[in-house]
């Protein structure tokens, strides 16, 4: 898991791994910068889960030109978007895509009780 609990109502993901899904968070929620404070409303979270099952799908296929394409909209340098790509084939699909599904899975069951839920940026 690269993620962990910090305790029953929160998580931490460290950089490189949040680097991993920053590009879906931003498709999801338009407003997100990496350095700021937001109360995500349980709408935006909903577009944002949308967007991780999107990129998990992505990762899973194992369409490089796909995922190259998808997180270019948020690492906006070639060289950046293909360091991040590195970054995705050493971790392995397996593993990102457990990540991710786990990720998924800890946003819904703090939806079914919360209204909103905070991210912190870096």
């Amino acid at each position: 898991m690269i993620f962990r609990q910090r305790n029953e109502e929160s998580i931490y993901i460290n950089d490189d791994s949040f680097s991993l899904i920053a590009p879906a968070i931003r498709n999801g929620f338009k407003c997100y910068t990496g350095f700021e404070r937001f109360e995500i409303e349980k709408t935006q979270w909903y577009s944002i889960l949308k967007e991780l099952s999107k990129i998990r799908e992505i990762i899973g296929c194992k369409d490089r030109q796909r995922l190259k394409t998808y997180i270019s909209t948020f690492f906006l340098q070639e060289s950046v978007s293909e360091w991040q790509l590195e970054q995705y084939k050493k971790i392995g699909v397996l593993k990102l895509m457990r990540f991710i599904e786990e990720l998924i899975d800890w946003i819904e069951n703090e939806l079914e009780e919360n209204e909103t839920i905070t991210l912190i940026g870096l």
